[in-house]
């Protein structure tokens, strides 16, 4: 399946491939080759929640992952539940990173 990537993950990525390393946070960029759907992480019957995200970062050696749902551009925290939006669009995952990155991990229900 095809793609059409945001403009700024798509720069980003072309940029840096991800960083693959953990931050300070224990939050790492993958690089492209390791991007994933998210349905390998739904639990049996909850796959049709996760479909069309890709998973581009993950928290704490897989704990839990960041996706973008590429149906409407929001990228959101896949933990075993329902996925849970984060940020409505890339730009504003990263501008939240860089800004204020607890508010990345949301009380899960």
């Amino acid at each position: 399946m095809q793609v059409l990537l945001p403009d700024a993950l798509r720069a980003l990525w072309l940029a840096s491939d991800g960083t693959n390393n953990y931050d300070g946070e224990m939050l790492r960029f993958l690089p492209i080759g390791e991007w994933v759907w998210a349905t390998s992480f739904a639990l049996p019957g909850q796959e049709h929640q996760h479909e069309r995200c890709v998973v581009f970062a993950e928290f704490s050696v897989w704990a839990h992952e960041y996706a973008l749902r590429v149906s409407d551009g929001a990228v959101v925290l896949i933990y075993g539940g329902p996925p849970v939006v984060v940020a409505t669009s890339f730009s504003n995952f990263l501008v939240t990173y860089l800004t204020s990155v607890r508010q990345l991990f949301p009380a899960i229900p």
